[in-house]
């Protein structure tokens, strides 16, 4: 491995923990600080901050699909450095799985009135 390899891997890690930390510590929701409900990703980071903290059952009540998103936030940035990634047709079909996912996850939350901040 090269030098200028090195240093563009570590480059993107670092940019992956400042945003991390700042998802973490600063961000909050802009859909629900612009119209007062929750998005279908609401939870997660609590959820991670649960996980983090080995407390699994109150990570899973705030979001039950938080273990999904590392791997693929990971697989996104990483992609372009793997020696084989994955192909474009398992790309997209693992974007809709997830997309249904995520869609079923709040759907289920609306109709049990669990949409708290």
């Amino acid at each position: 491995m090269n030098s200028v390899r090195i240093k563009s891997t570590f480059m993107y890690a670092g940019i992956f923990a400042a945003a991390l930390l700042f998802f973490v510590f600063v961000y909050r929701c802009p859909i629900y600080a612009v119209f007062g409900v929750q998005c279908p990703g609401c939870g997660i980071t609590r959820a991670y901050m649960a996980a983090a903290q080995l407390n699994f059952s109150a990570a899973f009540s705030y979001h039950p699909l938080f273990f999904i998103v590392a791997p693929l936030t990971g697989y996104v940035v990483f992609r372009n450095k793997l020696k084989k990634p994955l192909s474009g047709k398992t790309e997209t079909a693992i974007l809709i799985v997830v997309s249904i996912l995520f869609a079923g996850v709040y759907i289920y939350r609306i109709l049990n009135g669990n949409l708290t901040v």
